[in-house]
Formats: structure tokens, sequence, C-alpha cells
């Protein structure tokens, strides 16, 4: 009998391994380009899309070099509004630039696609032309 009771337990552990570490938690990450190039800098926002059924709690990540990872369990399962902005550099890291510093250039201005998340982790890519900046004004 004890037998019998020890190889459900190791049946019910094995099961639960199976399921994946961190109790099944899906992580979401990828690349985002403009026209072709990695993204040099940039956040990459997700809200679930509520007139698609999503559900569940916004997450961001930051991108750099192209790459973004959202923590493990942030972006669950569903349709989620994804929007992008980015730039060719940090800001920077005061209120006011330095004198004889630029400001960065921004390369990617609230960029907004929908998307689908499947269960379980996943990679995506986002291809993202490159935008007319707003005239001055307009």
């Amino acid at each position: 009998m004890a037998r019998v009771v020890r190889v459900r337990g190791l049946s019910l552990l094995a099961g639960l391994v199976a399921l994946g570490c961190g109790g099944g938690r899906s992580e979401r990450s990828g690349t985002v380009t403009v026209d072709g190039a990695p993204l040099p800098y940039g956040e990459i926002n997700f809200s679930p899309d509520s007139a698609k059924g999503g559900k569940g709690g916004s997450a961001a990540a930051t991108i750099r070099d192209g790459k973004f990872r959202a923590e493990a369990g942030a972006v669950g399962p569903g349709f989620y509004e994804v929007r992008i902005t980015g730039s060719d550099a940090p800001p920077p890291a005061g209120a006011v630039p330095s004198p004889g510093t630029r400001p960065p250039s921004v390369l990617v201005r609230d960029y907004k696609v929908g998307v689908e998340f499947p269960a379980g982790s996943s990679e995506h890519r986002f291809d993202i032309p490159r935008q007319v900046p707003a005239k001055p004004g307009g």
C-alpha cells in the first residue's frame, strides 16, 4: 500500500514537471526592426484587447538593440494591443540635456498592432516601416 502511494506521488510530481518550470508562466520575447534594422532603444507595451476577449493586466518591456523579453507570466495567452515607441538612443539622464549633446531621434512613435498570443512561451517579430516625421504645427 505504501508503494502505491509513493508511485502516485511520483506520478503527480512528474506531471507538474511536465507542465514546465514556473507554473506554466509564459514568456514573450522577440525582435523589433525599423526598415529591416534593429530598433536601438525603445519600449513595447502589451494591453489586453477587451473588444476581442483579451483578459489580464498590462505589461511593458524594454527594447535594446532590437530585442525584447517580457517577464514570464506578464503577458498571458489571448488578444493584446501591442504599442511600440523607440529612438536611436536612450533619453538623456537628466531633465535637460547637456550643452552640445543632441536629443535622441525618434524612430517609432506609438506604433500599434493587434496580436493573439498563444498559450505557452512564444517569440515574435515586429517589422515596422520607417515613419515620416510629423510637420511642426501640423
